[in-house]
């Protein structure tokens, strides 16, 4: 992995296999937390 991401600077590919698939992933995890923070949150109940 680490030979492909110094190679990554004339291939955008290695970029995005290593840096927005991962940062998808952590877009999804947090959408999740927020949303179960959003249904465990009292002061939506109140709303």
């Amino acid at each position: 992995m680490t030979a492909g991401s110094r190679q990554s600077d004339g291939e955008p590919v290695d970029v995005t296999c290593e840096v927005v698939l991962p940062l998808l992933c952590r877009a999804d995890l947090l959408s999740q937390l927020l949303r179960m923070g959003c249904v465990c949150d009292p002061h939506e109940r109140e709303v």
